[in-house]
């Protein structure tokens, strides 16, 4: 028995430092997208200002604290920027073990490398946003919830109050899973309100509840207060949130099964075996409170994204957390099944399609991170050329004025970008007309205006350089080939947001105005 422990011990802490290199290994070589960028900009207006207001479009708190401590001690760099996601996905790996004790150990593992390897969770704990934040703590509370209810102990209903304040702190959709875990409560009780006698289950969880609701208030006040700063701001957070997310329709967007084709091209054993595993626990095992609540979750999730106006690959993680933990307590189930042939069959299914997801999840976050034929990139990522422009950008300006070089930048709609990778120059001119005197050294113009730009230049010495800040394909139905779904080869080029630098590489060459 001991050997076995070990074993399954030696087993999860190989997952965890697996989890640990495949998140921090080239975190930095992937440009900033577009919402990294905005996240990495007011990240540093908090540090420059030292102040904060809610803002939704720019989602909750937490984030921005922490990251703004990292940025104070470290500097402000797409690495450090992408520290705090990259370190809550291997807390996430870590998770699955508490949770050992209610899906098994052989479940626990197979969770723990889901998590380790699933390519959108993989790749967006690899990227400056909220979700991987409401990702973690939802895990969090499930095993608090399930550590009070098996112990009653207080602390852990503390704990889990702590957790959804901090969770509705990283991100509006925490409201989303909050209303899940309640409204599952209260329907359950009502289920099963001959068994558990409502009124003497909530006198008897009354001081849990209490004290849950006194915790989260506790942080969740200080946090959108900016620290008791602004003792107003959190009675107006969650209408404000509601305000904007409900008649926001400036996202991505797409049709009600959105979802569906990509998990079934990135999440596909987890597609497979989490389906099974509700019909599963369904027919066999109806009294699992746990996988009841699980299915709920997923259910209700579905339903929920499936509805509202905006429709983002890294929504993804929220739809297959419940189904990650549903198929890892199913295949506990297979493993230690007699099924036979039955069993022989869905674990080869299991083998062939659990090497597909790790293929397509070292290709998408290590090969083709920067590739708008992979769906789960949205298109404001930048390509690879970006960044070679901004490195050349940092090496001409290096050889004028530092950052006191004058930059010219002309379109308004490459400002989300620039004014990350501009925000140490202190000389830039932005929404510059490309009809006026364009005389810096480094001027940045939308490549539609390059050609006029280019000849009001010409003979002045500057040369051009091109990139992308939006990259993307409007999809069809027919790009479901098997060339598409193994190596995501497209019939057709991308389109794209261009943006042209033209550039002096010296003073003595300025142009004469």
């Amino acid at each position: 028995m001991e050997n076995k422990n070990n074993r399954y011990l030696y087993l999860f802490i190989g997952i965890v430092i697996v989890s640990f290199i495949l998140r921090f290994y080239n975190l930095d070589l992937r440009p900033f997208h577009h919402d990294e960028a905005v996240h990495g900009w007011f990240t540093c207006k908090i540090l420059n200002t030292g102040d904060y207001h809610y803002q939704p479009w720019a989602h909750g708190p937490l984030q921005y604290y922490i990251t703004a401590l990292i940025f104070h001690l470290f500097g402000a760099s797409e690495f450090t920027g992408r520290i705090i996601p990259a370190f809550l996905g291997v807390l996430l790996v870590l998770s699955a073990y508490p949770l050992r004790r209610y899906i098994g150990e052989i479940g626990s593992i197979f969770l723990a490398a889901f998590f380790a390897i699933s390519p959108s969770i993989l790749y967006y704990s690899r990227f400056f946003r909220n979700d991987i934040y409401v990702v973690l703590f939802a895990v969090l509370i499930l095993i608090t919830v399930l550590k009070y209810l098996d112990t009653q102990k207080l602390y852990w209903a503390t704990f889990t109050g702590c957790l959804a304040a901090l969770s509705v702190s990283a991100k509006e959709n925490a409201y989303i899973v909050l209303f899940i875990f309640v409204s599952f409560g209260v329907l359950y009780l009502i289920r099963e309100r001959d068994r558990l006698k409502i009124r003497a289950t909530i006198k008897k969880n009354l001081p849990a509840i209490v004290t849950a609701l006194l915790a989260g208030f506790i942080i969740y006040f200080i946090l959108y207060s900016f620290f008791l700063q602004h003792l107003t701001d959190p009675i107006y957070a969650i209408p404000d949130a509601v305000d904007h997310w409900s008649h926001y329709t400036g996202g991505p967007s797409g049709p009600f099964y959105f979802y569906i084709p990509i998990m079934a091209l990135y999440e596909l054993p987890i597609l497979i075996f989490g389906l099974l595993g509700i019909f599963y626990y369904w027919i066999r095992e109806k009294n699992n409170v746990l996988m009841l609540f699980l299915t709920y979750y997923f259910a209700v999730s579905m339903i929920i994204h499936a509805s509202i106006h905006e429709k983002a690959p890294w929504l993804v993680m929220h739809l297959i957390l419940p189904l990650t933990i549903i198929a890892s307590g199913y295949i506990e189930k297979l493993i230690h099944s007699d099924w036979r042939s039955v069993k022989k069959v869905l674990v080869l299914v299991l083998g062939i399609t659990l090497a597909f997801m790790i293929v397509n999840s070292i290709a998408l976050n290590y090969v083709r991170f920067a590739d708008p034929a992979e769906p789960m990139i949205q298109a404001a990522q930048p390509d690879m050329r970006f960044k070679e422009m901004m490195a050349l950008t940092d090496s001409i300006a290096s050889g004028i004025d530092g950052y006191n070089t004058s930059i010219i930048v002309t379109d308004n709609k490459l400002e989300t970008q620039l004014l990350w990778k501009l925000r140490d120059y202190n000389d830039v001119s932005w929404r510059v007309d490309i009809n006026s005197t364009l005389d810096a050294p480094l001027i940045f113009v939308h490549d539609l205006d390059a050609e006029d730009v280019a000849a009001n230049l010409e003979g002045r010495g500057y040369t051009r350089v091109d990139a992308r800040i939006l990259q993307w394909y409007w999809w069809k139905p027919s790009d479901a080939s098997l060339r598409f779904i193994l190596f995501r080869e497209m019939d057709r080029t991308s389109d794209g947001y261009g943006v042209v630098l033209f550039f002096l590489r010296s003073p003595d060459r300025a142009p004469v105005s």
